[in-house]
């Protein structure tokens, strides 16, 4: 709950730069704080806000088509409308126009991660060896967790689970040395089986009547989770229950991060 509230708080301080910049007309910071913030909002799910300002910033200064940052968000948010495809020119743009190293490696797994959802196994592989690699060397760890996820996810893709677990071994591990929060993850418990483990991390992320949650991008991923493990426990009315609420939440929010997963989850129970 703490953590949900710096969030909001962060989300509405993001606003008022924007907001400020705006009014000082300057178009370097117009761009900077109308870009932090989109991001943000797409980091969220909260995709129906963030698109209006990245077409605004877009259409309105011909210098935002070249600022990487900007570039970057507007790869992620056509990640998060579930348009794989067309994320990855924004992300390629991005890595072109960075002449910040470190930069470049967070868009390469970001890169990656649009190729394997779009189905472009073997390139999203590729990309995330070479931004592994440059993790590696750059004397920045807190890289490595994010791409051990992608590979994560690769693996999972694949049907490879022990090697997924190898992954996820790794992430948690760093993390741990890190003195960072990490829990496992559940789409990997959800993969060996384990419905009890993954309805346990998936439940508090949604929203409830006393609580909002902010961070859509993840709540629409525990319901897609939950409606999988319910049908793993042969409770199908409670497997269509949270595919349902995932569905009307991406139609809500335009947050569709997660429709590959979706789509597999409608036609596992409509197999039944």
């Amino acid at each position: 709950m703490m953590i949900s509230h710096f969030v909001k708080v962060g989300v509405e301080y993001t606003q008022k730069q924007y907001e400020s910049s705006r009014e000082t007309g300057m178009t370097e910071q117009i761009i900077i704080n109308g870009t932090i913030r989109a991001q943000i909002l797409a980091i969220l799910g909260r995709v129906r806000e963030c698109e209006p300002i990245l077409n605004e910033l877009g259409e309105e200064f011909s210098e935002a088509g070249k600022n990487d940052s900007f570039l970057h968000a507007s790869g992620l948010a056509k990640l998060n409308t579930g348009k794989y495809a067309e994320a990855i020119p924004f992300y390629e743009k991005a890595i072109k126009a960075s002449i910040v190293k470190n930069n470049t490696t967070v868009y390469k797994y970001s890169l990656a991660e649009a190729h394997i959802r779009a189905g472009n196994i073997q390139a999203g592989e590729g990309l995330l060896q070479k931004a592994l690699k440059e993790a590696e060397t750059s004397g920045v760890p807190k890289f490595l967790p994010p791409i051990y996820s992608c590979f994560l996810l690769l693996s999972l893709k694949r049907g490879k689970l022990g090697e997924a677990r190898a992954w996820e071994k790794k992430r948690l591990e760093l993390k741990a040395k890190l003195g960072l929060p990490a829990e496992e993850n559940d789409f990997l418990l959800l993969a060996e089986g384990d419905w009890d483990g993954t309805i346990r991390l998936a439940e508090p992320y949604l929203s409830t009547e006393t609580e909002e949650k902010i961070n859509k991008r993840r709540e629409i991923a525990a319901l897609i989770i939950l409606a999988q493990a319910w049908h793993g426990k042969k409770e199908a009315e409670k497997a269509a229950h949270y595919l349902r609420r995932a569905e009307d939440l991406m139609q809500k929010t335009g947050c569709y991060r997660e429709k590959d997963r979706f789509e597999e989850t409608r036609q596992l129970l409509e197999s039944k």
